[in-house]
Protein backbone atom coordinates (compact mmCIF):
# COMPACT_ATOMS: atom_id res chain seq x y z
CA UNK A 1 0.00 0.00 0.00
CA UNK A 2 1.41 3.37 -1.01
CA UNK A 3 1.91 6.16 1.51
CA UNK A 4 -0.90 8.69 1.88
CA UNK A 5 0.98 11.76 0.65
CA UNK A 6 -0.22 15.30 0.03
CA UNK A 7 -0.28 14.48 -3.71
CA UNK A 8 -2.54 11.49 -3.06
CA UNK A 9 -4.91 13.61 -0.97
CA UNK A 10 -5.12 16.24 -3.73
CA UNK A 11 -5.81 13.50 -6.29
CA UNK A 12 -8.66 12.18 -4.14
CA UNK A 13 -10.00 15.72 -3.74
CA UNK A 14 -10.03 16.16 -7.53
CA UNK A 15 -11.82 12.82 -8.03
CA UNK A 16 -14.44 13.78 -5.43
CA UNK A 17 -15.09 17.08 -7.19
CA UNK A 18 -15.84 15.23 -10.45
CA UNK A 19 -17.99 12.51 -8.88
CA UNK A 20 -21.78 12.62 -8.49
CA UNK A 21 -22.57 14.97 -5.57
CA UNK A 22 -24.96 14.09 -2.77
CA UNK A 23 -25.42 11.23 -0.35
CA UNK A 24 -25.05 7.79 -1.88
CA UNK A 25 -27.08 4.69 -1.03
CA UNK A 26 -26.86 1.00 -1.89
CA UNK A 27 -29.69 -1.51 -2.20
CA UNK A 28 -30.09 -5.25 -1.90
CA UNK A 29 -29.27 -8.02 -4.35
CA UNK A 30 -31.48 -8.32 -7.43
CA UNK A 31 -31.29 -10.61 -10.45
CA UNK A 32 -31.32 -14.31 -11.18
CA UNK A 33 -29.34 -17.36 -10.11
CA UNK A 34 -26.51 -16.60 -12.56
CA UNK A 35 -26.08 -12.84 -12.15
CA UNK A 36 -27.09 -10.51 -9.33
CA UNK A 37 -26.43 -6.81 -8.86
CA UNK A 38 -26.47 -4.17 -6.15
CA UNK A 39 -27.56 -0.68 -7.21
CA UNK A 40 -25.75 2.42 -5.97
CA UNK A 41 -27.73 5.64 -6.33
CA UNK A 42 -28.90 8.92 -4.87
CA UNK A 43 -31.91 7.33 -3.22
CA UNK A 44 -32.49 4.71 -0.57
CA UNK A 45 -33.15 1.59 -2.59
CA UNK A 46 -33.77 -2.00 -1.53
CA UNK A 47 -34.53 -3.28 -5.04
CA UNK A 48 -33.55 -2.57 -8.63
CA UNK A 49 -35.06 0.82 -9.55
CA UNK A 50 -37.64 1.18 -12.25
CA UNK A 51 -36.85 3.40 -15.31
CA UNK A 52 -38.08 6.63 -13.73
CA UNK A 53 -35.22 6.32 -11.20
CA UNK A 54 -32.45 5.69 -13.74
CA UNK A 55 -31.34 9.32 -13.72
CA UNK A 56 -30.53 8.89 -10.00
CA UNK A 57 -28.46 5.74 -10.50
CA UNK A 58 -24.69 5.97 -10.07
CA UNK A 59 -23.46 2.42 -10.59
CA UNK A 60 -24.24 -1.25 -10.28
CA UNK A 61 -22.01 -3.80 -8.57
CA UNK A 62 -22.23 -7.24 -10.12
CA UNK A 63 -21.94 -10.65 -8.56
CA UNK A 64 -21.69 -14.10 -10.10
CA UNK A 65 -19.97 -17.43 -9.62
CA UNK A 66 -16.79 -16.20 -11.35
CA UNK A 67 -16.24 -12.97 -9.38
CA UNK A 68 -17.55 -14.19 -6.03
CA UNK A 69 -20.45 -13.31 -3.77
CA UNK A 70 -19.32 -9.96 -2.46
CA UNK A 71 -21.40 -7.48 -4.42
CA UNK A 72 -23.37 -6.25 -1.40
CA UNK A 73 -20.26 -5.82 0.75
CA UNK A 74 -18.34 -4.13 -2.08
CA UNK A 75 -21.22 -1.73 -2.73
CA UNK A 76 -21.47 -0.93 0.98
CA UNK A 77 -17.75 -0.10 1.07
CA UNK A 78 -17.97 2.13 -2.03
CA UNK A 79 -20.95 4.01 -0.58
CA UNK A 80 -19.35 4.40 2.86
CA UNK A 81 -16.09 5.74 1.42
CA UNK A 82 -17.88 8.11 -0.98
CA UNK A 83 -20.04 9.54 1.80
CA UNK A 84 -17.12 9.84 4.22
CA UNK A 85 -14.69 11.34 1.68
CA UNK A 86 -15.57 15.04 2.23
CA UNK A 87 -15.18 14.71 6.00
CA UNK A 88 -12.00 12.63 5.71
CA UNK A 89 -10.38 15.14 3.36
CA UNK A 90 -11.40 18.03 5.59
CA UNK A 91 -10.01 16.17 8.61
CA UNK A 92 -6.74 15.58 6.78
CA UNK A 93 -6.33 19.33 6.32
CA UNK A 94 -7.12 19.94 9.99
CA UNK A 95 -4.64 17.23 11.02
CA UNK A 96 -1.95 18.72 8.78
CA UNK A 97 -2.48 22.14 10.38
CA UNK A 98 -2.36 20.62 13.86
CA UNK A 99 0.82 18.67 13.11
CA UNK A 100 2.43 21.79 11.67
CA UNK A 101 1.47 23.73 14.83
CA UNK A 102 2.91 21.00 17.10
CA UNK A 103 6.11 20.85 15.04
CA UNK A 104 6.53 24.64 15.12
CA UNK A 105 5.96 24.78 18.88
CA UNK A 106 8.55 22.02 19.43
CA UNK A 107 11.08 23.87 17.26
CA UNK A 108 10.50 27.04 19.27
CA UNK A 109 10.89 25.09 22.53
CA UNK A 110 14.17 23.59 21.40
CA UNK A 111 15.41 26.98 20.22
CA UNK A 112 14.61 28.54 23.60
CA UNK A 113 16.43 25.68 25.37
CA UNK A 114 19.50 26.18 23.15
CA UNK A 115 19.52 29.93 23.83
CA UNK A 116 19.33 29.28 27.56
CA UNK A 117 22.22 26.80 27.35
CA UNK A 118 24.31 28.95 24.99
CA UNK A 119 23.32 32.54 25.75
CA UNK A 120 26.06 34.25 23.74
CA UNK A 121 28.68 33.76 21.03
CA UNK A 122 31.47 32.93 23.47
CA UNK A 123 29.40 30.18 25.08
CA UNK A 124 28.60 28.73 21.65
CA UNK A 125 32.28 28.77 20.60
CA UNK A 126 33.33 27.07 23.83
CA UNK A 127 30.68 24.38 23.36
CA UNK A 128 31.80 23.81 19.77
CA UNK A 129 35.44 23.53 20.81
CA UNK A 130 34.59 21.18 23.66
CA UNK A 131 32.52 19.00 21.31
CA UNK A 132 35.33 18.92 18.72
CA UNK A 133 37.90 17.65 21.21
CA UNK A 134 35.42 15.17 22.66
CA UNK A 135 34.76 13.78 19.19
CA UNK A 136 38.47 13.05 18.84
CA UNK A 137 38.05 10.60 21.70
CA UNK A 138 35.71 8.65 19.42
CA UNK A 139 38.22 8.51 16.57
CA UNK A 140 37.13 11.56 14.60
CA UNK A 141 39.64 13.88 12.91
CA UNK A 142 39.57 17.01 10.77
CA UNK A 143 38.13 16.14 7.35
CA UNK A 144 41.21 17.47 5.52
CA UNK A 145 43.16 14.42 6.79
CA UNK A 146 40.83 11.90 5.15
CA UNK A 147 42.17 9.33 2.64
CA UNK A 148 42.54 10.68 -0.90
CA UNK A 149 42.72 7.28 -2.61
CA UNK A 150 38.98 6.85 -3.24
CA UNK A 151 38.39 4.58 -0.24
CA UNK A 152 35.29 5.13 1.89
CA UNK A 153 35.08 6.49 5.43
CA UNK A 154 32.58 8.13 7.77
CA UNK A 155 31.90 11.87 7.78
CA UNK A 156 29.94 14.46 9.73
CA UNK A 157 28.78 17.70 8.13
CA UNK A 158 28.39 21.04 9.89
CA UNK A 159 24.82 21.49 11.13
CA UNK A 160 23.98 17.81 10.73
CA UNK A 161 23.64 15.11 13.39
CA UNK A 162 23.96 12.30 10.84
CA UNK A 163 26.96 10.08 10.19
CA UNK A 164 27.40 9.34 6.48
CA UNK A 165 29.53 7.08 4.30
CA UNK A 166 31.70 9.12 1.93
CA UNK A 167 34.88 9.23 -0.13
CA UNK A 168 37.15 11.89 -1.59
CA UNK A 169 37.53 12.07 -5.37
CA UNK A 170 40.09 14.08 -7.32
CA UNK A 171 43.39 15.77 -6.57
CA UNK A 172 43.80 17.54 -3.24
CA UNK A 173 42.74 20.27 -2.60
CA UNK A 174 40.62 20.74 -5.74
CA UNK A 175 38.71 17.46 -5.42
CA UNK A 176 35.29 16.80 -3.86
CA UNK A 177 33.87 14.78 -1.00
CA UNK A 178 30.95 12.58 -2.07
CA UNK A 179 28.36 11.05 0.26
CA UNK A 180 27.35 7.52 -0.75
CA UNK A 181 23.72 6.68 -0.08
CA UNK A 182 21.28 4.24 -1.69
CA UNK A 183 23.47 3.82 -4.76
CA UNK A 184 23.64 7.57 -5.34
CA UNK A 185 26.26 10.28 -4.71
CA UNK A 186 25.81 13.80 -3.39
CA UNK A 187 28.53 16.45 -2.87
CA UNK A 188 29.55 17.17 0.70
CA UNK A 189 31.62 19.58 2.80
CA UNK A 190 32.31 17.54 5.95
CA UNK A 191 34.10 18.90 8.99
CA UNK A 192 35.08 15.54 10.53
CA UNK A 193 36.00 12.13 9.21
CA UNK A 194 36.64 8.72 10.78
CA UNK A 195 38.06 5.46 9.42
CA UNK A 196 35.88 2.39 9.48
CA UNK A 197 37.06 -0.06 12.20
CA UNK A 198 38.79 -2.45 9.76
CA UNK A 199 40.60 0.43 8.05
CA UNK A 200 41.59 1.92 11.40
CA UNK A 201 43.10 -1.44 12.40
CA UNK A 202 45.10 -1.51 9.16
CA UNK A 203 46.27 2.07 9.73
CA UNK A 204 47.45 1.29 13.24
CA UNK A 205 49.29 -1.83 12.07
CA UNK A 206 50.98 0.16 9.30
CA UNK A 207 52.00 2.89 11.76
CA UNK A 208 53.38 0.30 14.19
CA UNK A 209 55.41 -1.32 11.38
CA UNK A 210 56.77 2.07 10.31
CA UNK A 211 57.80 2.93 13.87
CA UNK A 212 59.51 -0.44 14.26
CA UNK A 213 61.36 0.02 10.95
CA UNK A 214 62.50 3.51 11.99
CA UNK A 215 63.81 2.21 15.30
CA UNK A 216 65.66 -0.61 13.56
CA UNK A 217 67.29 1.78 11.09
CA UNK A 218 68.47 4.00 13.93
CA UNK A 219 69.81 1.20 16.06
CA UNK A 220 66.91 1.26 18.43
CA UNK A 221 65.19 -1.89 19.56
CA UNK A 222 61.86 -2.43 21.14
CA UNK A 223 62.58 -3.58 24.71
CA UNK A 224 61.48 -7.10 25.43
CA UNK A 225 59.36 -7.68 28.51
CA UNK A 226 61.37 -8.89 31.52
CA UNK A 227 60.90 -12.47 32.50
CA UNK A 228 61.05 -13.81 36.04
CA UNK A 229 63.83 -16.41 36.47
Amino acid sequence: MSELTRETIEELRALLAKATPGEWFSGGLTGDDYMQTVTIGLFDVSHKPDPRHYEDMIAEVWENANIGERAKDNAALIVALANAAPRLLADSDALARYEAKVLWEEMERQKAATIAKLPDERAAICAMTEAFHRMRDFGWSDAIYCPKDGSSFEVIEAGSSGIHRAHYSGEWPTGTWWIEEDGDLSPSRPILFRFYPEDEAKRKAKMAAAIEAYRHENGEHTPKPETTP
